[in-house]
């Protein structure tokens, strides 16, 4: 197959968002498609069967959105029709398919901005275009990688409900895996995290809508034979300034560590004992299945798609939002006082989890869809 994967910026490295990108891309090449790559920057290696098709980054007129920018840009690109698949990747139209792979704008807004912000030209301007994508005319299937957002699109736009389809995320099982025997004190000693030391682990791009705040303020209401022991390490390169100052304020100064961007995560989720990622909305957090591949627990919330394979008191725990930080806190002081081998079956589940998913079994659950969209055309 011919296949036209359309994404904004297209990178070997970055987030969740750009992993999802080359893992699908580099799947499908390695299966014998042609994969074109429709993006406005584009920084890979040379991989057989990925072609790059450049989107002019031409700002517009009456545009307040490098969103919007993009969208209007790439319909420029001629010989759009030539593809046997068009995959989208980001917000635009038309295409045979579209991902969420951005969380759905109408329901950010309402989680993340104050109410007079939906009159702010940006995201009135979002919010039209996805009004438009979310439109059989426009879009013919929308893939979503958990049943949060396949119920926000049909709730919210009214797309036929047996036009979308969930394919969960998968997780790269040779590059995050469980500590061997010792390997988890020996990883803590090279991290410089001292001995005995209940270790939370928080991991974003973006610190505000991943909840850090709510992390920072459950961190402040722990009981003090809790808290003493207890280490919060950050890692991202967001800009921690705010976050440490609001650790300060608490007088947790000495509670938090900020990585920064971290080359080897795998070495983060092998050291930890829970992964703490209360988000404020998620359509399905990478890091938390990656966690899971390396025997972490995590805790997080229902708004986070990824929370559909949790089991809550198994594999790790759930709160129904990131505002619930007293129940935070009361989860965290529980799991820090239970016994070593208690927590490790909490661990063992935990990655028992994540063998139901791999980039593999993804790869082909699209290309099985891919393959029967085209029987009925």
């Amino acid at each position: 197959m011919k296949i036209a994967v359309i994404k904004k910026d297209y990178s070997d490295s970055g987030g969740g968002a750009e992993r999802y990108a080359r893992e699908l891309c580099g799947g499908l090449a390695e299966r014998g498609n042609e994969v074109f790559v429709l993006s406005q920057t584009f920084k890979s290696e040379d991989r057989k069967g990925i072609h790059h098709i450049r989107v002019p980054q031409k700002a517009l007129r009456l545009s307040f959105s490098s969103t919007v920018n993009f969208h209007r840009n790439v319909r420029k690109i001629p010989d759009r029709g030539c593809y046997d698949i068009s995959y989208s990747l980001s917000r635009t139209y038309p295409s045979d398919f579209h991902r969420v792979t951005e969380s759905l704008h109408r329901e950010w807004l309402t989680v993340g901005y104050p109410s007079y912000q939906r009159f702010n030209p940006r995201h009135s301007g979002i919010i039209a275009l996805e009004e438009k994508i979310f439109k059989v005319e426009n879009t013919k299937f929308v893939i979503c990688n958990s049943n949060l957002t396949a119920r926000q699109v049909v709730e919210n736009y009214k797309f036929p409900e047996d036009r979308v389809k969930v394919i969960r995320n998968g997780v790269d099982h040779s590059e995050f895996s469980p500590p061997e025997n010792g390997e988890k004190n020996e990883l803590r000693k090279r991290l410089r995290i001292p001995d005995g030391k209940f270790v939370l682990l928080f991991a974003a791009a973006d610190f505000r809508i991943k909840g850090l705040v709510n992390a920072i303020k459950a961190l402040a209401v722990l009981p003090d034979s809790i808290k003493k022991n207890c280490v919060l390490i950050v890692a991202g390169s967001d800009n921690p300034w705010q976050y440490q100052k609001l650790a300060a304020e608490n007088g947790l100064s000495g509670n938090l560590r900020f990585e920064g961007r971290v080359k080897k995560m795998r070495n983060y989720y092998a050291s930890a004992d829970i992964l703490l990622y209360p988000a404020l909305y998620e359509p399905f957090s990478n890091v938390c299945l990656e966690a899971m591949a390396c025997g972490l627990p995590i805790l997080t919330s229902k708004m986070n798609g990824a929370s559909e394979i949790v089991i809550d008191g198994v594999n790790g725990y759930l709160v129904d939002n990131a505002a619930e930080e007293e129940k935070i806190a009361s989860i965290i002081a529980k799991f820090a006082e239970m016994p070593p081998e208690t927590r490790a079956k909490f661990a063992k589940n935990a990655f028992e989890t994540s063998k139901g998913f791999s980039w593999e079994r993804h790869i082909e659950e699209i290309i099985a869809l891919f393959r029967s969209y085209l029987l009925l055309l």
